[in-house]
């Protein structure tokens, strides 16, 4: 089941009927028991705009929305203005030369009133080859480093009456009150690329304003100029839309609950700590073989652990590199954070596929959807996960200090830091570098979570007490395609539903296709009938260890033993590739052939880790 719609247009294919077993809820809102103290209430969307004539203006401010007046054009058009406007435009602007092409990102950690401060500086006019030129990324205060997107315009042809060349710089700022979340700096600095996605989304809808608005004049030096394009970002609904979609989407993954003692986390970390891992790897056994049982009523059921398991093995396949000693390499390892890799093996993604993969259970048994997401939990692996991995950018050696001392409500432990030329605490300085060291552990468990009342972005794992709407998969998954937290662009964006009321597993997959001449997006509803021979054979050589009652770690060590056999046929696979004439290994079933040539896919990237 499948259906086409134009990038963003997702209309017609909403309607469109699936014979499908997904039962696909209706519109719900969030669980008003799941509050967090982060409300989007304290995520505040601030845009600047400055011209070539150093004209600056504040463009929009989401605590003011509908306060601009719309009626009386000979009064000068701007939102209100906060006691800390001028400072943040100063944040933003800095010490950055006006003509600069780059997309930048800034980053800021203000100690009162506390505050955290994410920028994405661009030139608004730019065509879209001119924003693809290079990025540059700076963080100031040394409190986050990261990659800053270059993706190009979202509009479509440029408006006629704009000059061939002009340069209009935006400032697109997130700032988000942390008084009540003194935690949120912390998490901001290990998912960067999240927030950083965010802004892109706005500054995406920013573009495509601008580029488009009839009449725009930027030619001469007076603030009123930019008068339309206030009165646009007060106006236009799909803009609005935008600016608090991102802003929620950033709360609802702050506020997701994660999950308690996540297996595979769970074990790496004892052994991290040189602690015993048994206790460890006896509860990891005793959650699988419990639920193994309580699935074992029916043909049926016991069908459906092996699907699920069959599903989360074939899409999350980072745990080949933790059974078969290999490690993906990318030609961009330098570029990006060392939490961005990881991402990338726990969402499956492939320097070929480029598949973005995610799973939600799902069901109205509270406490067996939390069973299934801790079993689950054990298979969501990535080859390096506890190796040290630094992250470096490069920045301007000047900028540091410019603009820490151009704001005067930057804490002082920042501006004693630059003047001594010492990186903050956490990072170390060498050259023109900043490198800082991202906690691994909080990475992972901030993106494996418990039960959630919505569907939460950004998430590898989470439950569900009930189906979400078909459009909200459906948005939810079309947003990877721009751009990506795994800062690659995207083919296929994935779901994986494992579905526990109804023993299915459901597959809903959105990819980017060309059809005549545009980009669309193709749609598609797949239920997994069968598992994979190879894991329902080393589920039931698990069992059978259990029932002869040998001890679970010995029992934990089979099924692993099982995964590096599944590994070994997946090698061959890869070794085989290129050979037409290549007959199958003995044992080996046909509902094996997709994980196996997953694995042989991961194989084909990853070089062997000595040990």
């Amino acid at each position: 089941m499948s259906g086409l719609a134009e990038c963003g247009a997702l209309s017609a294919w909403l309607q469109a009927s699936f014979d499908s077993s997904i039962q696909w809820g209706e519109d719900s809102t969030p669980d008003p028991a799941a509050e967090c103290p982060l409300s989007t209430d304290n995520i505040r969307v601030v845009v600047f705009g400055q011209t070539r004539h150093q004209i600056r203006k504040l463009l929009f401010d989401s605590l003011h929305v509908g306060t601009v007046p719309t009626t009386d054009t000979s009064e000068r058009l701007a939102p209100p203005k906060g006691d800390d406007v001028e400072s943040l435009a100063e944040l933003i602007f800095g010490s950055i030369p006006f003509a600069f092409t780059a997309t930048t990102t800034k980053v800021y950690d203000i100690r009162e009133p506390p505050q955290h401060v994410s920028i994405l500086l661009f030139n608004a006019m730019a065509r879209e080859d001119e924003a693809l030129g290079d990025s540059t990324s700076t963080s100031p205060t040394g409190s986050v480093h990261g990659y800053a997107s270059s993706a190009g315009s979202a509009g479509g042809g440029r408006n006629p009456a704009v000059p061939k060349n002009p340069r209009l710089l935006i400032g697109v700022s997130l700032v988000v009150r942390t008084a009540a979340t003194p935690d949120f700096a912390a998490f901001a600095r290990r998912h960067f690329s999240v927030v950083d996605q965010l802004l892109q989304n706005i500054r995406r809808q920013i573009t495509a304003i601008v580029l488009d608005l009839p009449g725009l004049d930027l030619g001469g030096g007076w603030e009123t100029q930019l008068d339309p394009i206030v009165l646009e970002f007060q106006t236009n609904t799909h803009f609005l839309h935008v600016v608090d979609e991102n802003r929620e989407r950033l709360r609802a993954l702050f506020a997701a609950p994660r999950l308690q003692d996540p297996g595979w986390i769970t074990m790496c970390s004892a052994i991290q700590r040189r602690e015993t891992v048994s206790a460890v790897k006896e509860t990891i056994a005793m959650d699988i073989a419990a639920l193994l049982r309580k699935l074992n009523r029916s043909a049926r059921s016991r069908k459906f652990f092996a699907k699920m398991l069959t599903a989360v093995l074939t899409f999350h396949i980072g745990w080949v590199g933790s059974v078969f000693p290999r490690q993906l390499t990318w030609p961009d390892e330098r570029e990006v954070l060392g939490a961005c890799l990881q991402r990338r093996e726990l969402y499956g993604t492939m320097a070929q596929s480029r598949e973005m993969n995610r799973t939600v259970v799902v069901g109205t048994d509270r406490d067996l959807v939390q069973h299934v997401l801790r079993t689950v939990s054990y298979f969501l692996r990535c080859s390096s996960r506890y190796l040290a991995e630094d992250a470096c950018l490069s920045r301007p050696p000047s900028q540091f200090d410019r603009d820490v001392h151009s704001f005067g409500v930057v804490s002082q432990k920042v501006r004693e830091e630059a003047a001594t030329e010492q990186p903050p605490s956490g990072t170390r300085d060498s050259g023109s570098e900043i490198c800082e060291s991202i906690p691994i552990d909080d990475v992972l468990n901030d993106l494996i979570c418990g039960i959630s009342p919505t569907l939460v972005p950004f998430l590898v794992l989470q439950g569900l007490t009930k189906m979400p709407t078909i459009k909200a998969v459906a948005d939810d998954l079309s947003q990877h395609f721009d751009d990506s937290v795994v800062h690659l662009p995207i083919r296929c964006a994935r779901c994986v539903f494992v579905d526990v009321d109804n023993m299915s597993i459901d597959i809903v997959d959105v990819q980017r296709v060309s059809q005549e001449g545009r980009n669309m997006l193709s749609y598609n509803v797949e239920v997994l009938k069968d598992p994979a021979l190879g894991v329902h054979t080393a589920l039931s050589s698990f069992l059978d260890c259990v029932d002869l009652r040998l001890p679970l770690q010995v029992c934990l060590d089979a099924l692993e033993s099982s995964l590096q056999e599944l590994c070994m046929l997946g090698c061959f696979l890869a070794c085989k590739s290129h050979d037409e004439d290549t007959i199958l290994p003995p044992g080996v079933d046909k509902t094996d052939i997709k994980l196996l040539h997953a694995i042989a896919q991961y194989v084909e990237q990853s070089e062997e880790i000595k040990i």
